[in-house]
């Protein structure tokens, strides 16, 4: 296999990762209300969640995912330093992920990877290409 083809697989094994990370580590925030009330049973209300998890991005779209990827302008580097900076932030998140579960610290998926990118980016490709402006958020 040549060296893109890897690193992509490693990008979709640190992504399902992260989503894996992400699901377990905020799943109980979606489901406690229903289940501490009582009204529903816990089985009820985490297949609840997980259908309209899957099915949100298609019917109400990608607004978080599409700003998050312009926190840092990498399509003006190399092919390899992109996909570096992406390995980089999702490990970074899934560690944060795991460490705040870990403890029961509450904390952001969304916001840990937004710190992993910005992060990586300005260690990969300086502070020229993170884009802080307002426009960003």
């Amino acid at each position: 296999m040549e060296h893109v083809s890897i690193a992509l697989i490693l990008v979709v094994a640190a992504v399902a990762l992260y989503d894996f990370t992400n699901g377990f580590h905020d799943a109980a925030d979606m489901v406690a209300a229903a289940i501490a009330s009582r009204a529903m049973r816990p089985a009820v209300a985490i297949g609840i969640v997980s259908l309209f998890t899957l099915i949100a991005p298609f019917s109400v779209g990608l607004a978080v995912a599409d700003t998050v990827g312009t926190f840092v302008e990498i399509n003006q580097v190399s092919a390899r330093t992109g996909e570096a900076v992406v390995i980089a932030a999702l490990l970074a998140t899934i560690s944060y992920n795991l460490i705040t579960w870990l403890f029961g610290y509450p904390s952001s998926s969304s916001n840990s990877l937004a710190g992993g990118l910005v992060g990586a980016g300005l260690y990969a490709v300086g502070t020229g290409h993170i884009n802080w402006g307002a426009d960003a958020l």
